[in-house]
């Protein structure tokens, strides 16, 4: 059976109303950036700009946690020649997107088309995540609902694509995705589509990292491993 899909008005209106929506929000925030995000910026300028893979142009650096982020930012940074500005226009595309996923979550479960309306404001609207604007959280979250939609819409292959995304954003996020490879039944079924598809996917940059920037995984995942080993093992210590 075909999965369902949303109203038209859902699918296009929506959307549309979500992108400007983060668009007045980015417009709010945007002076006030947090210093992590300026750091990924650099690293979206860097590599816009020079072609390089670092904070500084001519110092390559395997620093940057969210390869995806940046790779993300840096393809639009390419054509607006502004980080700032285009952090803003992929945090619009982020909310048209998970509007879409969301509409057709919504459809495939029943709810009515209004309900996809309901998570970009509300995604928006949270001061602790619009500290985070320019990193890598909201990339995070849509990716998470755009799993959900392939779940229950019972694609396999873009669930392995957007669970390759998701540890492209983050490296910890690896613990989702087996999850919901292993939770969700129609995963489950079709775990080796599954697993072939993430692994095609994620294969590139990982090898990419590994000849040309030296290490599997950025180099402040490893640092901050290392201090919570040092953390964990240190002795206490009484007064």
């Amino acid at each position: 059976m075909p999965a369902a899909r949303p109203p038209r008005w859902s699918a296009a209106v929506l959307p549309a109303a979500a992108a400007l929506l983060a668009a007045g929000a980015f417009a709010l925030v945007r002076g006030a950036l947090i210093d992590d995000a300026y750091i990924t910026l650099a690293y979206v300028r860097t590599l816009a700009l020079h072609g390089e893979w670092g904070v500084s142009p001519g110092l390559p650096a395997n620093t940057a946690t969210s390869p995806l982020n940046v790779l993300l930012q840096a393809a639009v940074t390419i054509v607006v020649r502004d980080a700032v500005v285009a952090a803003g226009i992929v945090l619009a595309g982020l909310m048209a997107l998970l509007t879409h996923w969301s509409a057709g979550t919504a459809a495939a479960l029943g709810l009515p088309g209004w309900t996809a309306a309901l998570p970009a404001p509300l995604l928006l609207a949270n001061p602790l995540l619009l500290s985070t604007v320019g990193l890598e959280t909201y990339l995070a979250v849509v990716l998470l609902a755009g799993l959900a939609h392939a779940a229950v819409t019972g694609r396999a292959r873009t669930a392995g694509v957007l669970c390759a995304l998701l540890v492209l954003t983050r490296p910890d996020l690896v613990v989702i995705a087996v999850l919901a490879v292993v939770a969700v039944p129609v995963l489950r079924r079709r775990r080796w589509a599954v697993v072939a598809a993430a692994f095609l996917v994620a294969a590139p940059w990982y090898l990419f990292s590994w000849v040309v920037l030296g290490s599997f995984v950025p180099d402040t995942l490893l640092w901050k491993s290392v201090t919570a080993g040092v953390v964990t093992t240190s002795p206490s210590r009484t007064g």
